[in-house]
């Protein structure tokens, strides 16, 4: 064999090589209705995400207490990652749109870094995320660990994780040549090769599985559980806490009481969106990935294999395209519906025009970058605070006035009956 490509290779050595790249697919209507889905996706999403941030940036400059808010951090950062595997979108489209990949291998590995660090680090910050909502519900006087230094350690934790999953990607993945035909003219003595190029991760078999395995895994399957756990106990959490709040105001049929409620309900189909979302996102293609995982493992004879049909192709294309209507689509369900952004501007409105509504507030630490605080509208109260915690980190007691009753609380477990941190404000 090794005889016959010598041979060959002095037959045809003096011959001039001619490259030819294929035909475009710009005349395939439904790769270019793909591909207008693909753009439409890139300037939603990088719109979105970058609206995001300019509005957490003026909350943050416009109102003081916001600047060690957990929940804003989280959705800062969230949404830069989300713009971040948004640019990628691009070369995507130029790859379907012409049927080669026209940049070179740092393109491709810079291509494939920013394609999965969509898929694997936005996971994890929705997961720490979830983590975060837990504490302040579940645990509200642990307040080192929504400390914002915890959650940049969490955050670097989480980063140099991922960048160690993806090392394999950067270290194989390369632009590889891929020759599609070849035409010999013996007259003219040249040689006519149609190539391309296409972005590869060209991991081989073995690395390849253990990559797709632990992935699938650390990227999927634990990220989903933890955060069907951590939502499913904070919203026991708060259905517990409006069972009890709804006792203590048995008696009082005032309208305004209604508003000490927890609105349990809208929390509980908010959180039941944000898993069902990311669930029917991911789900297919990871699907997909094990199934490509099925046929390396499994390799079925290649004479008796049908070339995949162009519904299967185009439906693969819609597969994939569902991680990055998640990333476009996050600032939505994790931005633009948390209250916590939406309660700021109020709350700097409210101080500029010197309009303070009497309230009683409710916190359970007296350090300003720690405290969790509600506002609790009550005409018929002035004044009102309950504090968890004083200076020296003991528990204190707390003396609610009230024009008609007064209701003293002493024990702990007094205390924590009527915490409910900011529930519009951390859980929305």
């Amino acid at each position: 064999m090794q005889n016959s490509e010598g041979l060959k290779g002095t037959i045809y050595e003096n011959f001039t090589l001619v490259y030819a790249l294929p035909l475009s697919n710009h005349d395939n209507s439904s790769l270019m209705l793909i591909a207008g889905f693909y753009a439409l996706l890139f300037l939603f999403g990088t719109c979105g995400n970058a609206a995001i941030l300019a509005v957490v940036h003026h909350v943050k400059n416009q109102d003081s207490r916001t600047r060690h808010n957990t929940t804003l951090t989280y959705i800062c950062v969230l949404s830069i990652v989300d713009f971040l595997s948004m640019l990628p979108l691009p070369m995507t489209i130029l790859d379907q749109i012409l049927g080669f990949w026209m940049f070179d291998t740092f393109a491709c590995k810079l291509f494939r870094l920013l394609e999965h660090i969509g898929k694997i680090f936005s996971t994890f910050i929705l997961v720490a995320f979830s983590i975060d909502r837990y504490c302040a519900v579940c645990h509200p006087l642990q307040t080192r660990v929504r400390s914002e230094r915890t959650v940049f350690i969490f955050l670097g934790c989480m980063f140099l994780v991922t960048c160690g999953m993806l090392s394999p990607i950067l270290l194989f993945a390369h632009s590889k040549e891929l020759i599609m035909h070849e035409k010999y003219d013996m007259e003219q003595e040249v040689i006519t090769r149609m190539h391309l190029y296409k972005c590869v991760d060209d991991l081989g078999k073995e690395l390849f599985i253990v990559f797709t395995l632990y992935s699938f895994v650390l990227a999927y399957l634990m990220p989903l559980l933890f955060m069907i756990y951590f939502y499913y106990e904070m919203l026991i959490r708060l259905f517990k806490q409006a069972r009890a709040i709804k006792q203590t105001l048995a008696g009082r049929r005032s309208t305004e009481d209604k508003k000490l409620q927890i609105p349990v309900g809208h929390i509980a189909i908010y959180t039941l969106a944000i898993c069902s979302f990311h669930f029917i996102c991911w789900t297919p293609y990871w699907v997909s990935v094990l199934y490509s995982l099925y046929e390396e493992l499994y390799p079925s004879n290649s004479e008796n294999r049908e070339p995949p049909t162009y519904a299967f192709i185009y439906f693969m294309y819609g597969v994939h395209a569902l991680p990055y209507i998640n990333s476009a689509s996050n600032f939505i369900l994790y931005g633009l519906l948390n209250r916590q952004l939406h309660q700021s501007s109020v709350r700097k409105n409210q101080r500029s025009g010197n309009v303070r509504a009497t309230s009683h507030a409710v916190t359970t630490n007296t350090r300003p970058e720690c405290s969790e605080l509600i506002a609790i509208p009550s005409p018929q109260r002035t004044e009102s605070r309950l504090s968890a915690l004083d200076k020296n980190g003991q528990e204190g007691s707390a003396l609610v006035h009230h024009t008609t009753d007064q209701t003293i609380v002493n024990s702990r477990s007094d205390i924590l009956q009527w915490i409910t941190p900011e529930t519009e404000s951390v859980i929305l």
